[in-house]
């Protein structure tokens, strides 16, 4: 019976991993010409949601790298904050990256959450104008 029970909790915990979305938050200090990284496996069909607070102007980017190349399919420059969402076209390793170009530390509030992006199954049907229904 306890053989049973410990199966039956873990493909609860199974279950419940593979439909739970990737949520990472983090309060970071960023020296002076440094940088901070957050990196995360995405594909077609999911969506980054992120949104940061830096407490001086910092660059922002969402990167990837194919084989020696990077990347930058969404980029800001001098921000102390932002949030939005992303939708990547294809299946990589996607980082969200902080540059700190000032001369003083700066403190960076992040979160970020990878969802997939729910579609109907059927398209809705087609409407008729002037129907008399």
């Amino acid at each position: 019976m306890i053989r049973i029970m410990v199966i039956a909790f873990s493909l609860l915990i199974l279950a419940a991993c593979a439909v739970a979305p990737l949520k990472e938050s983090g309060l970071t200090q960023i020296k002076p010409a440094g940088v901070h990284e957050e990196c995360a496996s995405a594909k077609s069909g999911q969506k980054f949601l992120y949104s940061f607070y830096a407490s001086a102007p910092v660059d922002f980017n969402i990167h990837y790298h194919a084989g020696e190349k990077i990347f930058y399919p969404f980029e800001r420059r001098g921000v102390t904050r932002d949030d939005g969402t992303y939708v990547p076209d294809h299946e990589d390793i996607y980082c969200l990256m902080w540059t700190n170009n000032q001369k003083t530390m700066a403190t960076l509030n992040y979160t970020y959450e990878i969802q997939t992006v729910v579609r109907p199954l059927t398209p809705p049907p087609p409407t008729r104008s002037g129907s008399g229904y």
